[in-house]
């Protein structure tokens, strides 16, 4: 069973997964990743297209691994900043005092 922050991490909360607009960034980087995959697709035989689809599914389970693991270890972190912050009891008065 996966964790909620698992789950969170994989957009499982979300009725719809990522969209992004024609003119970001992002979809600069994405058209010119899948131009880039079909030129090199048109030169591969039919062997070399079924292992580049699997290292590419091999890649893409490594980058979901990772992707929630630094997911998670950033919202812990916050987290735990949160909790440092509850836990101080000093006022918070807009002076800081400075230790020598």
């Amino acid at each position: 069973m996966k964790s909620a922050l698992e789950e969170l991490a994989h957009s499982n909360f979300f009725s719809e997964n990522y969209k992004f607009k024609d003119d970001s960034l992002y979809a600069h980087a994405f058209f010119k990743n899948n131009e880039k995959e079909k030129k090199l697709r048109s030169h591969l035989d039919e062997e070399q297209i079924r292992l580049l689809n699997e290292y590419c599914d091999t890649q893409s389970d490594l980058e979901e691994l990772d992707d929630t693991d630094n997911f998670i270890y950033g919202f812990t972190f916050g987290v735990r900043m949160m909790i440092e912050v509850f836990q101080d009891s000093s006022p918070i008065t807009g002076a800081r005092i400075l230790d020598d």
